[in-house]
């Protein structure tokens, strides 16, 4: 996918607890939904952003994703 097309990525995201657990009650995974502008592709993960500037062609607001927590990927815009 060519990087600077806007995207929508639905993703699992992961769950963590801190302290002590009983039992099984650790939590679960949640389906998470970014659109952005696509800045990094690898075969590892991608990086999407929500804020450009247009004058300065610098990103805000990126989250990268690992590949295997990704379940739809679709480009919007070029």
């Amino acid at each position: 996918m060519k990087l600077g097309s806007i995207i929508r990525v639905i993703w699992i995201d992961s769950c963590s607890s801190s302290g002590w657990c009983k039992g099984n009650n650790f939590g679960d995974t949640t389906m998470c939904e970014s659109v952005g502008w696509l800045v990094q592709d690898d075969r590892k993960s991608i990086t999407v952003a929500g804020h450009r500037s247009e004058s300065t062609d610098e990103w805000n607001g990126a989250i990268t994703i690992p590949r295997v927590a990704i379940k739809s990927l679709k480009r919007i815009t070029t």
